[in-house]
């Protein structure tokens, strides 16, 4: 399928790319660039990379259900550090936390690492 005419075809629905939701307005073409317009502002593609930009979209199935990514607020972190320095003195003064310190340790690492990948992923959106 042409890409513009697949683009045509993905106006007024919403689809899914790089973990949010974009909502397809309407598209213009104009010196070998189209300029899509989504409910979260404008995008901006090369006339020859469209069709394969256009692969990495995907419709959202249930358009109710929220993918966006959320970013922890820095209260929401204080917490984490509270749990962090807890563990500590509690490793300082009990030899046998230590199993659970590791296990509370990867989880705090995964939810970190979560952090980072929702940063990384909205700083590429917003390029």
């Amino acid at each position: 399928m042409n890409a513009i005419k697949k683009l045509e075809s993905m106006k007024d629905r919403l689809w899914l790319r790089n973990t949010i939701n974009y909502k397809i307005i309407d598209y213009h073409q104009n010196n070998g660039q189209v300029y899509i317009g989504t409910d979260k502002g404008i995008l901006v593609v090369d006339t020859n990379q469209l069709d394969h930009y256009l692969k990495s979209w995907l419709p959202v199935e249930n358009p109710e259900e929220n993918t966006d990514i959320i970013l922890f607020e820095k209260e929401k972190l204080n917490p984490l550090y509270d749990t962090i320095f807890d563990n500590i003195d509690r490793l300082k003064n009990e030899p046998g936390f230590i199993k659970q310190a590791d296990a509370i340790n990867r989880s705090i690492k995964t939810l970190i690492d979560s952090v980072k990948l929702g940063l990384l992923i909205k700083k590429k959106v917003e390029l």
